[in-house]
């Protein structure tokens, strides 16, 4: 008998604007022409205060001399302030792209987001601001278009929607639609774990009560593909991380994660456990 073990977690999702936080299963493929390792969002809890980190394009870390930094980000602590920790990205023109601060959370053991988040286009125009309180949305999402004119306008209280308004470049107003979309696979999560369920085999020689565990992580694409893939745990034993690889590799394309009403990346992650028994 084949089980599994999901666990559903936090998790940050890179775009070019933004990374609100996701409940969802997380996965990932390591394809054998390319392998990234990617690391957006909060790198540790533990980082120290004016820790610098460069990523690649690809959000690989690097150092900061190397041709193919894209992006980076400053942690740096608040003395004095109401605030644990800022973070700051800018892109590879040294132009701030989004700022964010947070507390630290004694009873999830994490950092959470807290505060007012802005964001900027590449250009340096503004893009959108958010408020959060103990890690929900609270408050006003103000949004621009590039050309300066008023996206949308929405309120949250406790990390729900009470009111809000869309308007398009030309300043007439939209039918609203969710600030935010996550990625879903087509029949949720259920459907999900049953096609991991019925897909994935045990090697003949797995002993009754013997478990293994890979884990591993991917960015799905705007096209809802499963694509630049690492592993970041996995067994000696090679046969249950290519047999996971084999699976996740010829899973169905998702509905991808969708911001503004625009599709972007997402980085997900998960762990199979291979169990016999």
């Amino acid at each position: 008998m084949l089980r599994f073990t999901f666990f559903f977690k936090k998790w940050y999702y890179c775009s070019a604007a933004s990374a609100p936080t996701l409940d969802l299963i997380n996965f990932s493929i390591l394809k054998m022409k390319r392998f990234f390792l990617f690391g957006f969002g909060l790198v540790s809890a533990a980082i120290n205060a004016q820790d610098t980190i460069a990523y690649s394009v690809n959000s690989e870390i690097v150092d900061f001399k190397s041709p193919e930094v894209e992006t980076y980000k400053i942690l740096d602590a608040f003395e004095g302030s109401k605030y644990d920790s800022i973070s700051q990205k800018y892109n590879h023109e040294g132009i701030m792209v989004t700022e964010k601060t947070f507390n630290w959370d004694a009873k999830k053991e994490r950092r959470v987001y807290q505060g007012i988040h802005k964001h900027w286009y590449d250009s340096g125009k503004p893009f959108y601001t958010e408020n959060y309180k103990d890690g929900k949305l609270d408050g006003n999402l103000v949004a621009y278009h590039e050309n300066g004119k008023i996206r949308r306008k929405d309120r949250f209280k406790n990390g729900k929607l009470t009111n809000g308004h869309v308007w398009d470049e030309e300043g007439n107003e939209l039918e609203h639609f969710p600030h935010f979309k996550r990625a879903n696979f087509p029949g949720g999560k259920d459907a999900l774990i049953a096609y991991l369920r019925n897909n994935i085999r045990l090697p003949e020689y797995i002993k009754t009560g013997e478990t293994h565990k890979v884990l591993v992580k991917f960015t799905l694409d705007t096209e809802g593909k499963v694509a630049q893939y690492k592993i970041l745990e996995s067994p000696e034993d090679r046969f249950y991380t290519l047999e996971t690889l084999r699976v996740l590799d010829a899973m169905p394309a998702w509905e991808p994660t969708e911001l503004f009403g625009k599709q972007v990346n997402t980085f997900l992650t998960i762990p199979v456990v291979f169990r016999k028994g």
